[in-house]
């Protein structure tokens, strides 16, 4: 049983073997080519010392002529294997690597080599050709590599190179190599019949996603607005309410709350019935939205016929002229109310105007100030607009810039 010492001990070389062998790998590389360059560098160590070893047994031999050949292959990929630690993977080195081993196994493929069995070395040459040029490609290489070896050991059988085999040998070398051939294109089709399946599976997921994320923001969406009216909803404007208040402080900017209500509306409910009573409240959410011009500007249903409005970097005339644009609007829309002292449907609004100081004011502060001008402008008669400053001079007598009223 192995130690724990010694499992670091060996987990520490097979780490120190992996990071040598992984030399070359930048951190912009694709995953492909991450996993490729240890496998890349280790199959060009391997050629090396194959090739090396074998190019001096033949040369001492005195076959200059296949010795020399395997040097050269030696040689290619020293400078191969040298190019791949300093910059990955050269775009040449595949494909040459490839070409050169192509060429190298049909000469051993028809000769049999210096010592007439070197040809069991082609069964290697479908894994590498997958290895290096992808399955599809890898499995051409080695059709047309047993086509050529098959078709000069058939039709040239009295060259002097093909007549080193007998008849058993080319059955064999024949035979296996269609089988290794016939394994190499059924590793590629199910390889693509993974990665079509993978692609639909990739097409769906994100298909998926695409409406879980299309469903999150239909939620989200209606988690802020009001379900009847379009507009925000109370629980958007608590939230923004406090925001807002914060921010203002903070950057020194005027900002105002509008409290809008609906005059007579229970009376309106009463005789039209509620289903009447949305399509007003429809109406005046409409209105009053497309009343702001600005995109800061937010108007939100506060609750029954109450509705909000928040403006924000504003100005006193900016905000008179906001406010009485959207009560004449609502009047203008002419909704009979024969109940209303108006003939037609109205609105009473409050305004709280607050231009930061060096004191903070809380968002229910802003909220009370304006809900009291607005139980003001109810109080005047309706119909009309009560403007108070937030100016914090007393804690709740506010006071009462303005008055308008339609007559």
């Amino acid at each position: 049983m192995v130690s724990l010492s010694s499992r670091d001990v060996i987990s520490a070389r097979v780490e120190k073997i992996l990071l040598y062998l992984s030399n070359g790998v930048t951190p912009d590389v694709s995953l492909d080519e991450f996993r490729r360059t240890p496998l890349f560098n280790l199959l060009l160590i391997l050629g090396m010392i194959f090739f090396a070893f074998y190019s001096l047994i033949t040369l001492f031999s005195g076959d200059y002529f296949f010795g020399v050949i395997k040097l050269v292959i030696t040689i290619f990929f020293s400078v191969t294997f040298v190019a791949t630690r300093k910059i990955g993977i050269p775009s040449f080195a595949s494909p040459a690597i490839v070409s050169l081993f192509y060429l190298y196994f049909i000469f051993i493929g028809v000769t049999g080599g210096p010592s007439g069995n070197d040809y069991v070395w082609m069964y290697v040459f479908p894994a590498i050709a997958a290895f290096l040029s992808g399955p599809r490609r890898g499995t051409l290489w080695s059709l047309s590599l047993i086509t050529i070896i098959i078709a000069i050991t058939s039709f040239f059988p009295e060259l002097p190179l093909v007549k080193t085999y007998n008849t058993v040998e080319l059955t064999q070398i024949c035979g296996a190599y269609v089988l290794v051939v016939i394994f190499a294109g059924a590793t590629d089709a199910i390889l693509l019949y993974s990665f079509i399946k993978m692609f639909e599976m990739k097409s769906t997921l994100e298909a998926t996603i695409t409406e879980l994320h299309a469903s999150r923001e239909e939620l989200h969406q209606q988690a802020m607005h009001d379900g009847l009216t379009g507009v925000y909803n109370r629980r958007f404007f608590n939230q923004t309410i406090t925001t807002w208040t914060i921010q203002a402080q903070r950057h020194k900017s005027q900002t105002a709350l509008l409290m809008i209500d609906v005059d007579y509306f229970k009376k309106y409910n009463d005789r039209y019935g509620h289903l009447k009573g949305d399509e007003v409240l429809k109406t005046v959410a409409e209105t009053i939205q497309a009343t702001l011009r600005r995109e800061s500007d937010m108007v939100f249903r506060y609750g029954g016929e109450e509705f909000a409005v928040l403006l924000t970097k504003t100005t006193p005339e900016t905000t008179r002229k906001v406010s009485e644009s959207i009560l004449y609007a609502i009047r203008r829309c002419n909704i009979p109310h024969p109940d209303s002292s108006f003939g037609t449907v109205s609105i009473s609004i409050g305004v709280a105007e607050w231009e930061p100081q060096q004191e903070s004011i809380f968002a229910e502060d802003f909220i009370g100030i304006a809900d009291s001008a607005l139980y003001e402008a109810k109080g005047a008669g309706r119909a009309s607009i009560i403007y108070r400053t937030c100016d914090l001079t007393t804690d709740n007598d506010r006071q009462t810039t303005a008055i308008v009223s339609i007559d």
